[in-house]
This record gives C-alpha cells, structure tokens and sequence, in this order.
C-alpha cells in the first residue's frame, strides 16, 4: 500500500506541473508586431515577450530587408491561415526562446514549413537544437516540402534552458504552434554506490581484431572493426598501456551497449586525440551522445581538441549522464569520412541487479501475520541467461552480513543453507529473517530483499505477501 501511495502522489503531483501549452503568434498586439504592424513584420531582429517565453533574434543590418519576424493575418500565402508565425528569411538568422521565469521546460513538437511556395522550389532547411540541463546540447536538422503548409516535428526534449531556430539556407523558413510543458528544476541524479562503479582501462587485455568487442559485460560495436590495440602499436595515441580502439567511418558510430540490455551511466572517460600527420581523416571534435530505453538521444557533447599534438583528454561528464542510459556513440565530426577512435578508462554507473526472491520456498500463498514473533524463511535463486533467466546472477556469491528485509531492514538470522529449490541443478540460498524486525504491518502487499555479493555487486528482489489476522486497516505512509 506503501508503494500505490508515493505513486499516487507523484501522478498527482506531476499534474500539477503538467499543464501542455501551444505557443503560436496569433494574439499578439500591433506594438509586439513592430514597426511596420500593418503586414507584421520586424525588419531588423526583435526581443518578443509571449505566454511566459522570450523570443530573441539580433538581426543583422546588411540582412536583406525583411529579415526577421512573424507575419500577419491578411497576407494570402500565410502557412497558417488566420493566424501569425514566426519566419527567419536569412541564411545564418538564429531566434533563441527561453522562459522568462529561467526555468526548464520541454519541446515535445513544432511545425515548421515554407514561408511561401514562390522561391523555395528545392524546399528549405532548418536546424532545431536545444541547450539541456547540465550544460549539453541536442539538436535536430529538418528540410522542408515544395508545398506551402506546415509540417509537425516531434521533438520530446525535456530539461531545455533554451530553444534555438536557425534558417540554414536563403530560402524563408516559418515555425508555429510550439508544445511546451513547463518543468521543474531537475535536482541531479545521486551518484552510484562505489559498489555498483567499475573502471574499464584494458590493461591486460587481449582482443583481436572484434565487431563487437565484447568485455567487462558491455558490447562495442561499429560498422567496421576495432579491438584491444597495445601502446607499442599506436604509441602517440595510446601512451604505454592498452586502449580500446575502432575505425567509425561515414556514419557508422561507435557504440557501447551493455550485453544484457539494460540501463547503466557513465560518470567519465578518456579520448586520444592523435597527431594530424599520423592518420587521415583526423577529428579535432569528439562527438558523445547518449540514448534511453526509448532509444531517444537525452544527452550530447562535444570534446575538442586541446592542440595539434597527439593527447588523451579526460573528461568529466555531468550528472545527467550518470544512469538512465542504454547506449551510448562515440563519433568524429561529421563533416569528415572518418577516424582512429581511442578510449579507455570509462568510469560505468551499474545498477542493482534484481534478483529473483522467494518468500516461503515451499508456498504459494506467502502469509505472513504481522504480530508474529518467529522468522520467515526466504530464498535467492541461482539464474542463468542461458536457461531463459533475465540475469547471470550466482546466489552463493550473495554476502549475508550486507542482506536485509523489508522496510524495518532486517538482518540475516539463523545462517544461511545452500540447496536446489528449484531442481535445475543450481544451488540457491536459503536463510530467514525476524518477522517482528521487517516492519510488516496490515495491508502491505510486497516484501523486498536488498544486499550486496562478496564482490560488492549490489541487488535487490521482491515478491508477494499476504498479511493475515488484521483487524484494521493501515499501511505504512
């Protein structure tokens, strides 16, 4: 009943916060319009203030005259009939939007379009990005059709300080109806437990020639080949010790995925940037970008080259990349054909391996009365991926001293047995724990296990219960 209520809050709360808002140019007064308010248009930039957003573009006085703007109702080749937009007429024109209360906020779509069909024949081009909480960038490059009309991109960026909408060619481009939902401060993720943290530095580790290289349970992949390369190879890239290392030409991206499909974060890692005589098609930018299990890019960054010289760079990466990620690329600027990509020493956020728990080994009811005074057995299971199990998880591993039950954390009592519950061959753990210890009360309907393994891999399990002999109804808060 614990875990309905905190969900039930964090709806009701979210609603709160969630009120979806269209901002489009429709309303706006002949002194927001500018100087010439009978057609709408700002000739040389403009700083607009609407429905709690500002929309800022300098202009440029050599631009052509109409420059920058939004057009008005009475033209008859408006995109949108009845209604204003925004229009960037230059190559180069950037309009920045941003909340005037400075908070974040999310772009879940725009329309975008033509501002008219007379001179754009080939279509035009627009950039969309987006600066994010903790200091990075996304963005997206779009082209428009040959037809007057608006098309609608969907964006789904949250965390946004600031929207940029840049005019890529001399062709005019035009954007309406912006949905945005206003957002809270994002506080930064807590940083994993030690124990959930591995460094990945490929000393010691011979790959040949991979695709994928699979090590330290993650996957590296890209579209041509890479592997575990020695410092005596590349020894301006790599220094003395070992490095992973690919060759991502074109668009073939080098990519990092955990083996078992699941999340992870990545707190830092090093690059090499080698010497600009040494290899062709050599990158004075690293490109990182990081995706969630929606697979939608939430993160990007930009590492560039310090100097010409050959030179790790370490980098530290902002909180929002620490967990919810579930692959990551790492690629050169894209205006090149390729690279020699060199990593290593990646700090890897893991999180708590879920366990598959048992509550009564022997039952399928689970009843517990919460006024008992004796202990409840429970077990872990050894599980195999190869036998169709989620997770490699070995329940001799599991530290008894670090194990706990329910919300009262109760320890371990009563030793621990090694046994096959489940006749597979595989030897589980059974142990017990206090019932009066756990914190069970009426109405609690699940019981959880957390703990850690000898090699300090944390894990946590839950199951069902039913509590009997209540009188009254009550749950924890």
């Amino acid at each position: 009943m614990r875990i309905l209520f905190v969900i039930l809050m964090v709806v009701m709360g979210g609603i709160a916060h969630a009120e979806v808002e269209v901002i489009n140019f429709d309303n706006l007064t002949p002194e927001q319009l500018g100087p010439e308010s009978a057609s709408g248009i700002h000739t040389m930039g403009f700083s607009l203030d609407l429905d709690g957003f500002n929309f800022t573009n300098t202009g440029n006085p050599i631009d052509a005259i109409y420059g920058i703007g939004t057009w008005a109702k009475d033209h008859d080749k408006n995109p949108n009939p009845g209604g204003h937009t925004l229009w960037n007429a230059n190559s180069g024109s950037v309009t920045t939007m941003t909340r005037l209360d400075g908070l974040p906020f999310s772009v879940a779509s725009i329309d975008f379009g033509n501002f008219s069909d007379r001179y754009a024949s080939a279509g035009a081009q627009m950039t969309i990005s987006a600066d994010l909480l903790g200091g990075t960038t996304v963005s997206k490059t779009v082209q428009t059709d040959v037809f007057l009309g608006l098309e609608t991109l969907q964006l789904n960026w949250w965390g946004v300080t600031a929207l940029h909408l840049r005019n890529d060619t001399s062709w005019r481009v035009t954007v309406d109806n912006i949905v945005v939902q206003p957002q809270p401060p994002t506080p930064a993720p807590e940083p994993a437990a030690l124990p959930n943290q591995i460094t990945m530095d490929f000393e010691n580790i011979t790959l040949p020639t991979c695709n994928p290289c699979e090590v330290y349970g993650f996957s590296f992949a890209n579209g041509f080949f890479g592997g575990v390369t020695p410092g005596s190879v590349s020894p301006r890239a790599s220094g003395t010790g070992e490095s992973l290392y690919a060759i991502p030409f074109n668009d073939r991206h080098f990519l990092m995925t955990q083996k078992n499909g699941r999340e992870f974060g990545l707190e830092s890692i090093d690059l090499a940037f080698v010497e600009d005589d040494y290899y062709y098609y050599l990158s004075d930018e690293w490109i990182l970008r990081g995706y969630d299990a929606n697979n939608r890019g939430i993160v990007e960054l930009r590492v560039k080259r310090p100097t010409n010289e050959s030179q790790w760079v370490s980098v530290a990466l902002d909180p929002i990349w620490h967990s919810g990620l579930t692959k990551v690329e790492i690629f050169a600027q894209e205006t090149l054909e390729g690279d020699y990509a060199f990593i290593d020493n990646l700090v890897v956020n893991l999180p708590a391996t879920e366990v598959d728990f048992d509550v009564q080994p022997w039952s399928v009811d689970n009843n517990i009365d919460p006024a008992s005074k004796n202990s409840m057995p429970t077990a872990i299971y050894t599980t195999s991926t190869a036998d169709g199990d989620p997770v490699d998880f070995d329940a001799l591993l599991v530290d008894p001293a670090t194990v706990k039950f329910g919300y009262g954390e109760a320890p371990v009592v009563n030793g621990t047995t090694s046994i096959d519950l489940d006749g597979d061959s595989d030897d589980d753990l059974l142990f017990g724990f206090a019932i009066p210890e756990a914190g069970i009360i009426c109405e609690d309907e699940e019981l959880t296990v957390t703990g850690e393994t000898f090699d300090g891999e944390a894990f946590f399990g839950v199951d069902s219960i039913n509590t009997t002999n209540c009188e009254t109804s009550s749950c924890h808060p």
